[in-house]
């Protein structure tokens, strides 16, 4: 649960889709002062095949402003699937080789330490979580999201994604000049043949 002033923070947030910077984007020294880290994230259309891409994007910042001693006691012997996550944080490339085993536990296990770790963050700190554009996010980010989204719901994580379907767009332009043509086909007047 969110206190009222980190909820009074988060609702401060533009409206999604208004093309408006969030209020954390306009005054990044509010942001800093403030009692809620904003982790954000963006998803690219470059960035479709990239796993975790968008988790990366907006949890590296935070991370990297961690003590290797808070990020350890954080993970709980969770590291290595962090680093699989996050590879700009392994400077010593501890994490270079490939872990091995069934792929299917393998990746059970990163989205529970995850899952794990984010709780264990959001127990020191409350956490505002935005993953923005989501339409360009590869699979894997999709199914940590619904993972996290369902570890987390007693934890104080706010998790907010935004999708911008530009196909949706096209066909409501499309369905504009559709009934603007057929508006036109038949409010224009017969023509009269001229007088003979």
């Amino acid at each position: 649960m969110l206190t009222p002033a980190a909820a009074e923070q988060s609702s401060s947030l533009a409206k999604v889709g208004s093309g408006k910077p969030t209020s954390s984007q306009r005054s990044p020294s509010r942001r800093r002062s403030a009692a809620l880290p904003v982790a954000t994230g963006r998803g690219y259309p470059v960035e479709t095949g990239v796993p975790y891409a968008v988790f990366s994007d907006a949890l590296l910042p935070v991370l990297r402003s961690l003590d290797s001693s808070v990020l350890a006691l954080l993970t709980r012997g969770g590291t290595a699937e962090l680093m699989q996550l996050f590879p700009a944080l392994d400077a010593d490339h501890r994490a270079s080789a490939s872990p091995r085993g069934d792929p299917a536990e393998l990746k059970a296990r990163l989205l529970w330490n995850f899952s794990q770790f984010l709780s264990r963050f959001a127990a020191k700190r409350p956490l505002l979580l935005v993953l923005e554009n989501l339409q360009w996010a590869d699979t894997a980010s999709l199914e940590m999201l619904h993972f996290v989204a369902r570890q987390s719901a007693g934890d104080r994580i706010l998790l907010v994604g935004t999708h911008n379907d530009p196909d949706h767009r096209v066909s409501v332009a499309a369905r504009r000049r559709a009934v603007a043509s057929r508006i036109r086909k038949h409010s224009t007047p017969p023509t009269r043949a001229a007088p003979r």
